[in-house]
């Protein structure tokens, strides 16, 4: 047995301490080493498969779910929206009748307007006009300081008046008090 010479395990474990050739030996004269590479390459190929299935396949339902949920959600949102011009056409006919009624009120208005501005600048210019002419005038009035001054002695009069009235007041109420008292005492006597 140890004269034999035994043949390496191309592609599976167990050839000559227990490695896995890639590749038949050069020495190979049957050609058995090619038919294992073969082998070995399918299973390679099968395993990697296997391990693509567990990645691709729930991959694409995931895909499909996902294509299922945007279908619905964009089913779902036009549905809504054709909900909302359903209940809001009937009304915007109206509404939009109301506004072009309103755009010709508005129209109509700012005509008014404009009119009304133009008498307002015709009698601004005449105000204009009217002020020059009291500017013009207001020479003449240099008698208004004398007459202030008039007024302020008038005033100050009045204030005196006013003092002398209070004290003349004040007067009769003393009178008043003195003769009250025994003027009181004379009506007693008095048959009346």
């Amino acid at each position: 047995m140890s004269g034999d010479h035994e043949k390496p395990a191309v592609g599976r474990p167990g050839g000559q301490g227990g490695q896995v050739l890639p590749f038949p030996p050069a020495n190979d004269p049957g050609g058995m080493g090619s038919i294992e590479a073969f082998d070995r390459l399918i299973n390679t190929f099968e395993r990697s498969a296997r391990r693509w299935e567990m990645i691709v396949y729930p991959s694409i339902i995931m895909l499909i779910v996902l294509a299922a949920g945007a279908f619905f959600f964009i089913y779902s949102l036009t549905r809504d929206m054709r909900g909302m011009v359903e209940a809001m056409q009937p009304e915007m006919g109206v509404h939009l009748g109301r506004v072009a009624e309103s755009v010709s009120q508005l129209t109509t208005s700012l005509d008014n307007m404009s009119r009304n501005i133009d008498t307002m600048r015709m009698r601004i210019e005449a105000m204009s006009t009217d002020v020059g002419k009291i500017s013009s005038q207001m020479v003449y009035m240099q008698n208004l300081q004398v007459m202030t001054q008039q007024m302020a002695d008038m005033n100050q009069a009045i204030h005196v008046m006013t003092a002398h009235t209070d004290s003349l007041r004040w007067n009769m109420q003393t009178m008043n008090r003195q003769i009250s008292r025994p003027m009181s005492m004379m009506n007693s006597f008095m048959p009346w």
